[in-house]
């Protein structure tokens, strides 16, 4: 028999040096690929604008994130790294956190812990007299002795021009410390809150939250914030009704729903 020569089997070496470089090489022009154009607002006026900005917005957070390692938390700190390009004609507001263009704003809210920010738009500029807060949302102290029903109806009237107002519910710690800077020490102001469906147990009563319980007495609910002074919720006296009370310390407190000696209220708009 004539044998068969067959060759030894062929050891696979892994990469070589020229491959690994070249791979290197590629995935640098890769990088760039991605990297360029990546996170340029939009300084044409109309909402698809916005909305083109908010998805370049985010684009930049991540190459944010990837160059950093951590989360950006404003609009000012993503241009200053390179991931975020702001053509003419886009301004910024002082917190860094509201992008206006022609007709729009985009507003950022950055995110909890190592979560990623968020990106609102809404058409105009932020109303006069109103401060964005800390979860983007927009905020005014308005003076006035009024009935929490009325003061209810009167944050309905403002708007942004795209949603509507309501007296402000306060979900955060960051919130209530926002609030409490923005009434100042000498003011007791209505909140959004009410117990009047079902005695003890506390829901705002308007808003995006409108129907969801925050407290059962004082004790927050289901993990939810509450901030009330101490010994509160009493309902010494039919006390239907949150706001925030000075002589508390400028904390939660429940009075009758026509109580006399609030000072106003204050005015949220967000979605």
């Amino acid at each position: 028999m004539v044998g068969h020569c067959t060759s030894p089997p062929r050891r696979d070496r892994g990469f070589t040096l020229v491959e690994i470089l070249v791979a290197i090489v590629l995935v640098g022009i890769l990088s760039a690929v991605v990297v360029v154009g990546v996170g340029r607002i939009i300084g044409q006026g109309s909402a698809a604008s916005c909305t083109t900005s908010a998805d370049a917005a985010r684009s930049g957070a991540r190459v944010y994130w990837t160059g950093n390692g951590r989360q950006p938390v404003s609009f000012t700190e993503m241009q200053g790294a390179g991931a975020l390009d702001l053509p003419d004609g886009i301004g910024l507001d002082v917190t860094g956190l509201v992008a206006s263009g022609e007709g729009w704003n985009l507003r950022m809210v950055p995110g909890s812990g190592s979560a990623a920010p968020t990106f609102t738009c809404s058409n105009g500029d932020v109303p006069d007299g109103f401060t964005m807060g800390p979860n983007g949302h927009y905020y005014t102290f308005v003076s006035g002795t009024v009935d929490w029903s009325v003061a209810s109806a009167a944050a309905a009237t403002y708007t942004d021009g795209v949603n509507s107002g309501y007296l402000a519910t306060i979900t955060s710690q960051a919130e209530q410390d926002f609030v409490y800077a923005l009434i100042g020490t000498t003011n007791s102001v209505w909140l959004g809150g009410a117990d009047t469906a079902v005695e003890g147990v506390w829901r705002w009563a308007v808003g995006p939250e409108a129907g969801t319980q925050f407290s059962t007495g004082s004790a927050p609910y289901a993990g939810a914030y509450a901030r009330w002074a101490g010994g509160q919720p009493d309902n010494a006296g039919n006390e239907d009704c949150l706001h925030i009370y000075n002589s508390f310390g400028n904390v939660w407190n429940d009075v009758p729903c026509n109580w006399p000696s609030n000072t106003g209220y204050v005015v949220e708009i967000g979605g």
